[in-house]
């Protein structure tokens, strides 16, 4: 008899559960069918092929071509912005109306919708659905618009009205130029009094070229490409007399050439005159207006293209350190189980924090200044034998790359330093020195 009192209130508490369940579900098919009811447009967004807006403005037509990509056909013949294009039809698949009710032809001008402002057609294929846009609500909340021919008016969410109501210059594509940087192998900069080239050596290395023969930064080439795709253009220049002189562009401020792997090649000229800065392609008729930005961070001597990191490393590929100075080696590794330890001049448990930091240190240490014509005795100052130096070894023992520190320099609190990458002598924050190669031995190890 206990069993079958125990039984009872489970199997009713199991019906409850599934009561509550199904009612949950219930509730939410009717949410959803009511969605779908007040659903206004429906379509397939991927298949949206044209787009015309006419309003007391004038006319706007995009069209989608081959390519899967936008294009303004009216008024002007340009490519649109992929990103604005995509967001209104996103938009209008996303209208639901909170409201509708039918109106008499004669009533229509009570909200806005004759005669008509703006009238937004789509076209999906052969398949096409228009509509009116109406006057807002008192509020400003929502808008009313009138589907087609329907005589019956419907109540949506103001937004619509700010994503239809773009002009011409929010639809354009303002892109001033597109290219793929794994496909660049040459990037030179052109200015009036001098000019700077580097090409590619491989995927991870940049030499420079011109005026000097020497490493290139793949951060500092990289943020050059950085800054020219992320160049917008402010202003269409049309309708004005567009030649060369205007511009500035028979005297260019700078001119960017970009070399392809298929030894082809694209060149941006900058001009300047009395109204701002523009750039036109070499290649192009358009000349477009922009901010004058660019031209303030793009490098105006070698030293800003070239690469300045002392140890330009990875991290991770750090297996094994030795410090050492005139007097005194600390040799640091990891073991087998990639810990890491010191091996010499006594063996410890190694200090990961500290240790981990000295290669952070080390790795984001950066010349301050090259040296290109250093004294024939690097002994002089301090590199010949080194006042310390630090080599980085790989897994297997494999070489990575030695630095060496030299004097100080008292008056600007800089030391001379090189590496075995590239031999070039530069200057170094002496702070770095100071507080990480101290060959401290404690500092390195753990105490039992």
């Amino acid at each position: 008899m206990k069993h079958k009192w125990t039984f009872f209130p489970v199997v009713f508490l199991g019906i409850l559960i599934l009561f509550l369940y199904l009612s949950e579900r219930a509730e939410e098919k009717k949410k959803e069918e009511d969605l779908r009811a007040r659903k206004v447009f429906s379509f397939n967004q991927g298949k949206i092929d044209r787009i015309t807006i006419k309003s007391d403005k004038g006319a706007i037509s995009l069209s989608k071509g081959k390519d899967e990509l936008w294009n303004l056909v009216e008024p002007v013949n340009a490519k649109a912005d992929f990103e604005v294009v995509s967001g209104i039809i996103y938009k209008l698949d996303e209208i639901y109306f909170t409201k509708s009710f039918n109106v008499s032809p004669k009533e229509f001008s009570i909200y806005g919708l004759s005669p008509r402002k703006t009238e937004v057609t789509v076209s999906e294929g052969e398949k096409n659905f228009s509509f009116i846009l109406g006057v807002e609500t008192p509020t400003a909340n929502f808008v009313y618009i009138k589907k087609g021919n329907e005589n019956r008016v419907l109540l949506v969410e103001s937004g619509l009205v700010r994503i239809i109501s773009r002009d011409v210059f929010e639809l354009r594509d303002k892109t001033v130029i597109k290219f793929d940087r794994r496909e660049i192998s040459k990037l030179e900069l052109i200015y009036p009094d001098k000019s700077f080239a580097v090409f590619r050596g491989d995927s991870q290395n940049w030499q420079m070229d011109k005026p000097i023969k020497a490493k290139a930064g793949i951060e500092e080439v990289n943020e050059i490409f950085d800054l020219l795709l992320a160049l917008r253009v402010q202003k269409f220049e049309e309708g004005k007399k567009l030649n060369n002189k205007y511009y500035g562009f028979d005297k260019p401020i700078l001119k960017v050439l970009l070399g392809y792997n298929n030894e082809k090649s694209e060149t941006l000229i900058f001009g300047k005159n009395e109204e701002g800065v523009f750039v036109q392609l070499e290649t192009g008729n358009e000349v477009y207006a922009i901010s004058g930005e660019l031209l303030n961070k793009m490098p105006k001597g070698s030293f800003d293209l070239r690469n300045k990191k002392i140890a330009p490393l990875i991290r991770d590929e750090i297996k094994s350190i030795v410090l050492s100075s005139k007097d005194k080696t600390i040799e640091i590794e990891k073991d087998v189980k990639d810990k890491w330890i010191v091996s010499s001049p006594l063996k410890a448990k190694g200090n990961a924090v500290e240790i981990e930091t000295l290669i952070i240190a080390i790795l984001n240490t950066t010349f301050l200044e090259f040296i290109d014509n250093p004294p024939k005795s690097l002994s002089s100052i301090g590199l010949e034998p080194p006042e310390i130096e630090v080599i980085l070894n790989g897994r297997d023992k494999k070489h990575l790359i030695k630095i060496k520190i030299g004097i100080l320099d008292k008056n600007r609190y800089l030391c001379y330093a090189v590496n075995d990458l590239e031999n070039q002598i530069g200057m170094i924050d002496y702070t770095f020195v100071r507080d990480y190669l101290n060959l401290n031995l404690e500092k390195f190890k753990i105490r039992n």
